[in-house]
C-alpha cells in the first residue's frame, strides 16, 4: 500500500513538473490573472491525498473505493473553489486560454486519479501495479 501510494505521488509529481513547465512555455506569450504553478501545485498535493485515501479504503472495504473517489473529487473541487475564488469571481472575464488551461489542468489530474483507482479496483490486492 505504502509502494503503490509513493509510486503516484512520485508519478503525480514528475508529471506535474513537466507539464507545468510545458504549460508556462505555451502561456509565455500570454498574460494570465493567476499563477499556473499554484493550480498544478494544488492539484498535485490534492490527487495524492486522495489516492492515500483511497488506498486506505482498498485496504478496509473494496466495495466503498468509487464513492470515496466521488466525495474526494467533489471536496477537492470545493476546496479549489474557495481557494482559488478571486479567478472566477473577478469582475475581469476570464480569456480562451485561461478558461481552458483551468479545464485542461483539472481533466489532466483527473484522469491520473481515475486511471489509477481503476487500475486498484480491477487488479488484486498484492499485484496493484504489476503489468
Amino acid at each position: 500500500m505504502k509502494k503503490r501510494i509513493f509510486l503516484f505521488s512520485i508519478l503525480i509529481i514528475s508529471v506535474s513538473i513537466i507539464t507545468s513547465i510545458f504549460h508556462s512555455y505555451l502561456s509565455a506569450d500570454k498574460l494570465l490573472s493567476f499563477n499556473i504553478k499554484n493550480i498544478y501545485l494544488f492539484n498535485g498535493v490534492s490527487s495524492s491525498i486522495i489516492y492515500a485515501v483511497i488506498e486506505l479504503v482498498f485496504q478496509k472495504n473494496k466495495d466503498y473505493v468509487g464513492y470515496a473517489y466521488l466525495y474526494g473529487a467533489f471536496i477537492k473541487l470545493l476546496i479549489f473553489s474557495i481557494i482559488f475564488n478571486k479567478i472566477y469571481l473577478s469582475k475581469i472575464s476570464l480569456s480562451f486560454y485561461e478558461k481552458w488551461s483551468l479545464i485542461f489542468i483539472f481533466s489532466f489530474y483527473l484522469f491520473f486519479e481515475i486511471w489509477f483507482v481503476i487500475r486498484l479496483i480491477n487488479s488484486p490486492q498484492k499485484k496493484a501495479f504489476k503489468q
